[in-house]
């Protein structure tokens, strides 16, 4: 029997296998030798073949293949690469590794006695030229219901450095173009490991390893991987206190790996009777945020035992069901509230919201936020109801009018036919309030009079309200309401006056104010010249609407 056995030679060995005494050589008939054209012909690599057929009685001691760069294949310049003879008639194949790019090689196969040697015919072939890299065909380590490990490696970097690598994937049969994902690192001898991530549970992917250089990007081989089945969720689940009417509860997966994208459904269902309560009994759908959800779970009988857990689908429709609780709705009662939360803090107004958690085994008549100034323990609380109320129980509304820079207590509230229920109270402080602030352009004054034109740019808050307009003016440079004021109105953000009674030629400065809720608000000084006048002057420059 023959194996096919690869080893190079030294000169040494050719001289023996080809330098023989041929004076006591046996007359026997020699082989008849075949050799076959290069296959897979690469930069370094070739694979070249052929077959020996050996007469009846003719001894072959050694046989294989012999290569050179040298057509004539002289035994100082070949390289050999060795088979065992199997038999009579033996067909051989071996991949020739190590050769130089662009280069063309001779080979052929020899068969000797001990005596002599006999050759086939010689063939040729020219490895390949520098190009883009050549890659094994991927291989999978692992596979999860969203993952794919691969491992591959870089054969051959054709010819220039490697600038990135990786592995390209697409779902089977999708028309989409493929996806690029690259590797970090990878070893001396050019495999690399990479693990794709968010994939679809129990799909078929396209996936082939590449390699780029400066010549472009090479391939591996495609092959054809399918993800995991989805696991069966697994869920713990844990409740709030029970009401009359409903409970609170919550669930989050505990598998290890990330089941999201694989889930269908999940919820919660119960059961009066069932102590094991299945989505065939009562459910309710919830949505899954991250690993967790819950629900508020509503329309139970008061004063009753119930069994209720969690549930999960994936998309094999296999349902995973967490533990099981057991509890007892309370007996009718007034409203249960969550605690009053702010939404937003203004200068004027707060922003509330607060949600039902239970209705107390009654219908809700009304509902909204109830508050006072929080240093003022005497005052009453002032309720402000609202009318619109969301599906889980949750409602929100601007509380306005309050007073900047001051401490509130607010909470909300319900009303049932059992009473009116509060829910923790919080304290609110409001923003300080800011001055308005206004801008200032004059006309040309004449001896006794001038127009004026203002804008507010701020009101000084989101929440503020400007409330009265006007200007200001004095012979010192900065005049404030006490000296001549003149109130305008406000048309949008701009208004506007005649400023009269004044001197001839006298200096004026003039500025605009605007008030809201707290703090006056001026704009910068402008300094005016009335013109001269052969009128006499007025004894004093006060406005009759100096005390408006």
């Amino acid at each position: 029997m023959c194996y096919k056995v690869l080893f190079f030679a030294c000169g040494v060995l050719l001289l023996c296998m080809f330098g023989c005494s041929k004076d006591s050589a046996p007359e026997n008939e020699m082989p008849t030798l075949t050799v076959d054209e290069a296959s897979a012909i690469s930069r370094k690599t070739a694979v070249i073949s052929g077959s020996i057929s050996v007469p009846e009685g003719t001894e072959i001691k050694s046989c294989g293949f012999l290569y050179s760069t040298v057509s004539s294949l002289p035994e100082t310049d070949s390289k050999v690469v060795s088979v065992i003879l199997k038999g009579l008639s033996n067909t051989y194949e071996t991949t020739l590794t190590g050769l130089t790019p662009d280069t063309k090689y001779y080979y052929c196969l020899y068969a000797s006695s001990g005596y002599t040697t006999t050759r086939s015919s010689v063939r040729e072939f020219t490895t390949a030229i520098d190009g883009v890299p050549a890659l094994e065909v991927s291989t999978s380590i692992s596979a999860s219901e969203t993952s794919l490990t691969l491992a591959s490696k870089i054969v051959d970097d054709g010819g220039s450095g490697i600038q990135k690598f990786g592995f390209a994937y697409k779902e089977t049969d999708s028309s989409d173009a493929e996806k690029l994902v690259e590797a970090l690192d990878k070893t001396n001898d050019g495999r690399y490991t990479f693990t794709i991530t968010g994939l679809i549970a129990e799909a078929s992917y396209d996936v082939r390893a590449f390699a780029t250089n400066a010549k472009g990007t090479g391939y591996g081989e495609k092959i054809i991987l399918v993800t995991s089945a989805p696991e069966t969720p697994i869920l713990q689940v844990e409740t709030k206190e029970p009401g009359s009417t409903s409970i609170e509860i919550s669930a989050k997966l505990m598998n290890d790996n990330d089941l999201t994208s694989s889930l269908t459904e999940v919820g919660f269902c119960w059961s009066k009777d069932q102590q094991e309560p299945t989505t065939d009994d009562n459910k309710a759908i919830s949505q899954l945020n991250g690993k967790e959800f819950s629900s508020i779970v509503k329309e139970l009988v008061s004063e009753t035992t119930y069994y209720i857990r969690a549930y999960a689908i994936n998309k094999r429709t296999k349902i995973g069901y967490s533990n099981v609780i057991t509890f007892t709705t309370t007996k009718s009662a007034v409203p249960k509230l969550d605690v009053t939360t702010t939404v937003a803090i203004e200068e004027t107004s707060v922003t509330l919201q607060s949600k039902i958690l239970d209705n107390g085994g009654h219908d809700i008549t009304k509902f909204g936020f109830a508050y006072k100034i929080g240093n003022n323990g005497t005052e009453t609380l002032k309720e402000v109801p609202v009318l619109e109320l969301k599906e889980d129980g949750t409602f929100q509304y601007t509380l306005t009018g309050f007073l900047p820079e001051t401490v509130y207590e607010v909470r909300a509230f319900a009303v049932n036919g059992m009473g009116t229920g509060y829910g923790a109270s919080c304290q609110v402080t409001t923003l300080e309030q800011k001055a308005p602030q206004v801008s200032l352009t004059m006309g040309v004054p004449d001896s006794h009079s001038v127009t004026a034109t203002a804008i507010i740019q701020n009101a000084g808050g989101v929440s503020s309200t400007v409330r009265e307009v006007g200007f200001c003016w004095a012979t010192s440079s900065t005049p404030t309401l006490v000296d001549n004021k003149i109130k305008a109105t406000l048309d949008g953000v701009s208004f506007s006056s005649n400023i009269s009674g004044l001197k001839a030629e006298t200096k004026y400065y003039i500025r605009a104010y605007a008030i809201n809720e707290a703090k006056v608000g001026y704009s910068e000084a402008m300094e005016i010249m009335t013109a001269v006048s052969n009128e006499p002057d007025v004894d004093d420059n006060v406005s009759p609407d100096k005390n408006n």
